[in-house]
């Protein structure tokens, strides 16, 4: 919530002396108020929303520049009011008593706060009008006292962006550090992941693919079979191998598949064949007749 205090010159021109003021909200127990709720059979504390506004304490200089300000900036019809408001609330709210200082009573007879009253505050006006003949006006003269104040702030304001963007750019650096190096290790553990499957691919393989020792033992079993059926049945039998080992595909668990052709002798039977096979020292035949 803002609270925007609109004060005017006699001229009717707003004065710069105004400004926003931050209002803030409290709730406080209202005494011994009390709420009883028939659904849960116990009474309820009241609360109330209370409203104030914090005021920062100021230093010597900066009082004295306020009165000032005061007295030349804020319409002169206003001050005795104030006074009387100031002065009420040092005597009956305030505990601390404000900042003290001298009571006067105003032509109504009102106590009132001698230095924020209009006659008090006249002569400064007075003065002010006189230092300050022909050259500019109070709000000008504010204007550029306040901006001077913010230049000669500048620099401090200025090392503080500084400090700031510096501390920014040490964050974005650590942070970039931080992901380069999540990155490296990233590609580290995949180069190691890699280089695991690439090893195991290779034992696989070399552990499966048969070998030329392989075949060499598969084409003496298909001789040796060719050779007995052969003499068996008293015909040129041709022994024939086929499937993954003449293909490129067999592993070193891999079956030797062989089919038979008969050049004379019309073929046998599976049953014969089977018996052959047996008589010949082949062992665990099984003829299937019926496939």
């Amino acid at each position: 919530m803002k609270v925007h205090v609109d004060c005017r010159n006699e001229d009717g021109s707003n004065s710069i002396f105004p400004r926003d003021i931050a209002v803030h909200e409290e709730r406080r127990p209202c005494g011994g108020y009390y709420e009883y709720r028939y659904d849960s059979d116990e009474w309820i504390q009241q609360y109330e929303t209370i409203q104030y506004i914090p005021l920062q304490r100021f230093l010597g200089q900066e009082v004295e520049q306020f009165l000032f300000e005061y007295a030349v900036l804020v319409p002169r019809t206003y001050h005795n009011d104030i006074a009387i408001l100031i002065q009420g609330l040092r005597d009956f709210v305030w505990p601390h008593k404000g900042s003290g200082g001298p009571r006067c009573w105003i032509s109504n007879g009102m106590v009132a706060a001698k230095k924020f009253s209009r006659d008090y505050n006249a002569e400064k006006r007075v003065k002010w009008g006189e230092y300050q003949f022909n050259e500019s006006s109070p709000q000008e003269v504010c204007i550029r006292q306040q901006q001077q104040r913010a230049e000669a702030a500048q620099p401090e304001l200025d090392l503080v962006r500084q400090k700031e963007v510096e501390r920014r750019r040490l964050e974005r650096a650590a942070e970039e550090r931080k992901q380069q190096q999540i990155k490296r290790q990233e590609e580290a553990a995949r180069d190691h992941r890699n280089a695991i499957i690439t090893d195991y691919m290779y034992k696989l393989e070399t552990s499966q693919v048969a070998r030329a020792d392989r075949k060499n033992d598969v084409e003496k079993e298909r001789q040796r079979l060719e050779d007995y059926l052969s003499s068996y049945f008293g015909d040129v039998v041709q022994v024939q191998l086929f499937g993954s080992l003449t293909s490129g595909l067999g592993c070193m668990t891999s079956d030797a598949d062989f089919t038979l052709h008969f050049e004379f002798h019309n073929a046998p039977s599976i049953v014969v064949l089977a018996d052959a096979l047996h008589i010949i020292g082949c062992q665990s035949v099984t003829s299937i007749s019926h496939a």
